[in-house]
């Protein structure tokens, strides 16, 4: 893992994330904080393979990058007008990718339970993993996540209402 900059005309979001709310308060402040003291927590991202096709021939000759985990911190640096972003530059599969970006999701502040079990079946299914490596991975006891992995058994109606509360 390599800390450096990156240019943000050179970074795209992941295709395969979950998109963070980019509007509204919460976001406006984040925008804000950043045109005041810049990105503070570098994000996480992966050089990517862009068809060599879709570049012109001034843009072959350096790195393009995928953001793993911070897409709404990339997006918050363009709104404030940043050039560059720190980013934490790892290799990864783009199995590995998608787990951590699952993992950092489920690490968020109000996840909802019904999204955690959700994300724990993911993992299960996409990373062949087990409940015990799950539980072990995000800091849960074996009993919650399996807690969480059977609500996502609920009917269509009865988790809408889940949702609803």
């Amino acid at each position: 893992m390599k800390l450096q900059n990156i240019k943000i005309a050179d970074a795209s979001k992941s295709k395969t994330n979950v998109e963070g709310r980019t509007e509204g308060p919460a976001f406006d402040d984040l925008v804000a904080s950043i045109k005041e003291k810049g990105v503070l927590v570098p994000v996480l991202a992966r050089k990517t393979n862009i068809p060599q096709t879709k570049l012109k021939a001034d843009q072959k000759d350096h790195d393009y990058y995928e953001i793993i985990a911070g897409n709404r911190r990339l997006a918050a640096a363009k709104e404030a007008g940043i050039d560059e972003i720190p980013a934490y530059v790892v290799e990864m599969t783009d199995e590995e990718a998608q787990e951590a970006q699952i993992i950092e999701n489920l690490q968020r502040q109000n996840v909802h339970p019904l999204d955690e079990g959700m994300a724990y079946r993911q993992l299960i299914e996409k990373s062949n993993r087990e409940v015990d490596d799950i539980a072990a991975k995000v800091g849960k006891s074996k009993s919650y996540v399996r807690q969480r992995l059977l609500l996502t058994n609920l009917g269509t109606e009865a988790a809408a209402a889940f949702r609803k509360e």
